[in-house]
């Protein structure tokens, strides 16, 4: 029997472990196991809601003032929106708690509701003792209320909750092959989404749930999101695959096909990190250890090259901390407090470097209390910090299976930078002539001449490089490096001379598409 989660169709699971025609009927039975819940009366907007943030506040301090007890789960697509909308029921809150300065009794609001109430945000960037608060019981005649992105849909239960405010939208991840670049999209809830959220405000007793979208936009929404594998870079699924021995993977059976596209850009960009040869075979030694390290592939070249360069220790450590989403904490009202400690450990050298000087700080100081207490009064997340070590430990022994000598450049960044430069030589940016301002300079890729700006985030945003390499391209307002190096440009030939075209007589001749000369 197959069990079938929420987020992968059982039918569509066992009709692809069935047999083909001439073999026998071997099609799994499908078990469906219901959760259970109580009642959930689901509420929708009589019009279209112009701006979902404002309202999910509105409609938040709607249900305070006149439903029973019972807490309140508020769903938004992300940080930034969270912070918004807790700012605004802050506000209100301190107003309540002004009104109810001297009056006697619980502070009722006429339906067995509590007037006074708490606002708690919880999404990922925040500490773990930021996200505990959300799930602390509320003090006595006092609501709770929770302004969570969608990690509360089906990740933790919060308990106490009675009423939902869906948003109807979230957050989705995309994948652009021809810009090699991934997007954090704002997107239509599916219908299974929303009934994943309207399910949280029946875990105690009957609960409501109010969408903020008509019934008749909810009947046209998708029944299911699209399945990640459609939108995501396949680089790696498409070594791991290679490596399996399969290596016709255009005729694959895939349970969900991806794009053609994101099947070619994959096959390009192992091509160009030489894991694959002039027939899409997986190249030995290189490609087989690369589909061994539990790495993107351009990190686990870099990784690799870093035997030949002496500096497997430090590249270690940045592999590492590319792992973890971040090691920040964010706090609204404190970004100015995170840029004074950043600058602490920042360097010229850019986030890869920045992230050995944290390390190395951070491994000073021990273990235990004293541990939790830098990462406290650094804005570092000491959860992150440890899970860092953790993976360090484990590609260390990754390295020594596929035959890496350990090996130290010491206090010298330019082996790390080289590293890099050796693995993501196809991420490769150049300082625009003209360009940029206040919100960072301006680059344009070495091949392609598409402009992208140095994330905020990265130690280098206010900085002006003449050459980087970024370990991924976002686009959210704009389109952002992340993971930020500084290198030489003269690298480029040098350490991807098949990529970069051939050295001549007349010096080094540049590509066609290239934003600079070498």
């Amino acid at each position: 029997a197959a069990g079938a989660g929420v987020g992968v169709g059982g039918h569509s699971m066992g009709k692809q472990y069935a047999a083909g025609e001439d073999g026998p009927l071997r099609e799994p039975g499908v078990i469906s196991v219901e959760g259970r819940a109580h009642s959930v009366l689901i509420h929708y907007a009589a019009t279209p809601v112009a701006d979902y943030v404002q309202s999910s506040v509105d409609a938040a301090l709607a249900i305070h003032r006149v439903e029973g007890p019972g807490d309140i789960l508020v769903f938004l697509t992300g940080e930034e929106e969270i912070e918004s909308a807790v700012s605004a029921l802050q506000e209100e809150a301190a107003d309540a708690a002004r009104r109810l300065i001297g009056s006697s009794g619980s502070g009722n609001n006429g339906n067995g509701g509590p007037e006074r109430f708490t606002v708690h945000p919880l999404y990922a960037g925040l500490s773990p003792a930021q996200q505990m608060e959300a799930f602390r019981p509320a003090a006595r005649y006092t609501r709770k209320i929770v302004v969570a992105s969608n990690v509360a849909e089906t990740s933790v239960t919060i308990e106490g909750v009675v009423y939902v405010v869906d948003c109807c939208f979230v957050k989705q991840k995309a994948y652009d092959p021809k810009r090699g670049m991934e997007s954090l999209l704002t997107a239509e809830a599916s219908k299974a989404s929303a009934n994943q959220r309207a399910g949280r405000a029946g875990r105690v007793r009957p609960g409501k749930c109010y969408r903020l979208c008509t019934a008749v936009a909810f009947r046209t929404a998708p029944d299911t999101g699209p399945p990640e594998m459609i939108r995501s870079d396949l680089a790696a699924t498409v070594l791991q695959l290679k490596a399996l021995g399969i290596d016709n993977i255009m005729h694959f059976e895939w349970l969900s096909p991806p794009p053609a596209a994101n099947m070619i850009k994959a096959l390009e960009l192992l091509y160009a990190l030489q894991a694959l040869d002039d027939d899409a075979k997986l190249t030995r030694p290189l490609g087989m250890h690369l589909a061994e390290l539990p790495l993107e592939p351009q990190l686990g070249k870099a990784l690799l090259v870093s035997g030949e360069l002496g500096c497997v220790e430090e590249m270690l450590t940045v592999a590492a901390y590319l792992q973890v989403q971040s090691i920040w904490v964010t706090s609204r009202g404190r970004q100015k407090l995170l840029d004074e400690v950043k600058e602490r450990f920042a360097v010229a050298e850019g986030d890869a470097v920045t992230a050995l000087n944290i390390h190395a700080a951070y491994c000073r100081v021990g273990g235990g209390g004293r541990a939790r207490a830098f990462a406290e009064k650094h804005m570092l997340s000491h959860r992150a910090l440890v899970r860092v070590a953790d993976i360090r430990q484990q590609l260390a022994r990754h390295v020594r299976r596929v035959g890496l000598v350990e090996s130290s450049a010491g206090r010298d960044a330019t082996p790390v930078r080289r590293a890099m430069t050796a693995g993501f030589f196809a991420n490769a940016a150049a300082l625009a002539p003209h360009g940029g301002g206040a919100e960072g300079a301006a680059f344009r890729t070495v091949r392609g001449g598409a402009t992208l700006f140095i994330h905020p985030g990265s130690v280098l945003f206010r900085a002006r490089p003449a050459c980087v390499v970024y370990a991924a391209a976002v686009r959210t307002g704009r389109e952002y490096m992340r993971d930020v190096t500084a290198i030489d440009p003269a690298w480029l030939p040098e350490l991807a001379p098949h990529f970069y075209t051939s050295q001549q007589k007349s010096g080094f001749e540049r590509p066609a598409d290239a934003a600079m000369a070498f």
